[in-house]
């Protein structure tokens, strides 16, 4: 079974370690948590709230054992993240 992670927490939790991650956006994070899963041999899916972002469209999703998702409308993450 994937781990499971709401995107928008983790980011906080991820800028609130070091003043390294404190500009961390999205998907680069995502990338740290595809480089943990390989090095796991594990999966996870990551969920956002709402829609895809522009600023999130700037950016390749990171290769590896990772799937992003969006809620989309009328769902926040922790609904979808419970339908897991």
């Amino acid at each position: 079974m994937p781990w499971v992670f709401d995107g928008y927490n983790l980011l906080h939790a991820f800028r609130k370690l070091s003043d390294e991650f404190s500009d961390l956006k999205a998907i680069p994070m995502c990338g740290y948590i595809a480089e943990d899963m390989r090095r796991m041999k594990d999966t996870a899916i990551i969920v956002f709230d709402g829609f895809q972002l522009v600023e999130h469209k700037k950016y390749a999703q990171p290769e590896g054992p990772i799937v992003i998702v969006y809620s989309g409308a009328k769902r926040e993450a922790d609904d979808v993240i419970e339908d897991k």
